[in-house]
């Protein structure tokens, strides 16, 4: 349960780094800046206008670097509000709440995977209607997936510019992380420039981007480059698919894959994980089989069967059974009955049928008889 529930902390964790980073890299500027000023005033003479001059302009400077920070302060204070708020929403799974109180906790559960699915698939307003019916403010991390909306949508209009600004802001953890995606945009936009034809602006952009990395990347570089050879309508491969535009698809999941990386996300729905391990646990060889279907069991609906289709089997070390017509287990209490015909059902069940027709008739088969003609199965 943890290893799902992961992001709900790390997430606002890692925002709250990447906030108090920024902070520090423009407080120590601002003030190498300052001191910088400082230091030429002392070593010159300026006259008293121009030394009030540079005093005022280092205390705007200041002024602006305290504005920053108080926003900055802010924002992190929020993080850790968020922190707080999403940890006591994890004890309270713990604490043995009313049964009112566990459901609710289970719904807002499922309301926030259901709009951290929405995000990912870029239904936005929806997920955000969603987190405003529900209150969920402090239990969904919105701002992640809306700060990468921007970049996500300037990729669909085959426009590499905004996800290259987002790869500068974040270079340092992209390349501890061994993230190629700043190399390959720089590659879509060399080939952009030569499916439009634009070689003096294609090759000043290998100059620039490509050939410092020619050492770590030369066979890519090399392969790139040959397009200028090539006209944009070529079949000759590899460099069609070059200049095929579902590369873009590629990038926009590249691009998503890395910004969930950076802020601690799982690159797979949390709703889908979740359905899985359910399913899984669910899932048994019967559940394909017309005959032995439970209209319990989720797996064994059409539906959520294809869903669950690709998954492994549960491993049950004791076994249970289940009366197909009450999906009621059956035990001591409730023991299971053998028909004539051979099929099995709960007494329970077979009782309650017999009470309202005064005989028995088998859902398999159809075939009718006596309560008095059962038999009680005894299982070792």
């Amino acid at each position: 349960f943890m290893e799902l529930e992961h992001s709900l902390i790390k997430t606002p964790v890692e925002c709250l780094n990447k906030s108090v980073r920024a902070s520090h890299k423009s407080l120590e500027k601002e003030f190498g800046n300052v001191m910088s000023t400082v230091l030429e005033l002392r070593k010159t003479t300026p006259t008293p206008d121009a030394a009030s001059e540079s005093i005022s302009g280092l205390v705007s400077r200041l002024q602006g670097l305290k504005r920053k920070l108080a926003t900055s302060w802010k924002e992190d204070e929020q993080q850790l509000f968020r922190c707080r708020a999403r940890l006591t929403h994890l004890q309270d799974l713990e604490e043995r709440k009313p049964e009112e109180e566990q459901v609710a906790w289970k719904n807002m559960r499922l309301n926030r995977l259901l709009v951290d699915y929405l995000l990912r698939e870029g239904f936005y307003d929806t997920a955000l209607q969603l987190v405003e019916k529900h209150s969920l403010q402090d239990y969904v991390d919105t701002e992640v997936f809306l700060a990468s909306r921007k970049v996500t949508e300037a990729l669909q209009r085959h426009d590499c510019s905004e996800a290259l600004k987002w790869c500068v802001e974040n270079r340092p953890r992209l390349r501890r992380l061994e993230c190629t995606l700043e190399f390959k945009l720089r590659l879509q936009e060399f080939v952009e420039f030569v499916r439009c034809e634009k070689y003096e602006e294609a090759i000043a952009a290998a100059r620039k981007h490509l050939a410092p990395c020619a050492t770590t990347n030369a066979a890519e570089v090399q392969k790139v480059m040959a397009l200028l050879a090539f006209k944009k309508d070529t079949t000759c491969q590899p460099y069609a698919d070059l200049l095929s535009l579902g590369r873009w698809d590629a990038l926009i999941e590249e691009f998503k894959c890395a910004n969930y990386q950076l802020h601690a996300l799982s690159t797979v729905p949390l709703l889908n994980l979740t359905l899985t391990a359910g399913l899984s646990a669910l899932k048994t060889p019967s559940c394909y089989e017309v005959d032995s279907r439970n209209p319990n069991c989720p797996v064994c609906s059409d539906g959520v069967g294809k869903l669950a289709a690709d998954l492994p089997d549960s491993r049950h070390q004791q076994s249970s059974l289940v009366c197909r017509l009450s999906g009621q287990l059956m035990n001591e209490d409730n023991p299971p009955m053998v028909m004539p015909n051979g099929c099995v059902y709960s007494f329970k069940a077979l009782w309650d049928m017999s009470e309202t027709t005064g005989h028995i008739t088998c859902p398999r088969t159809g075939e009718k008889c006596a309560f008095t003609d059962l038999r009680k199965a005894f299982i070792s």
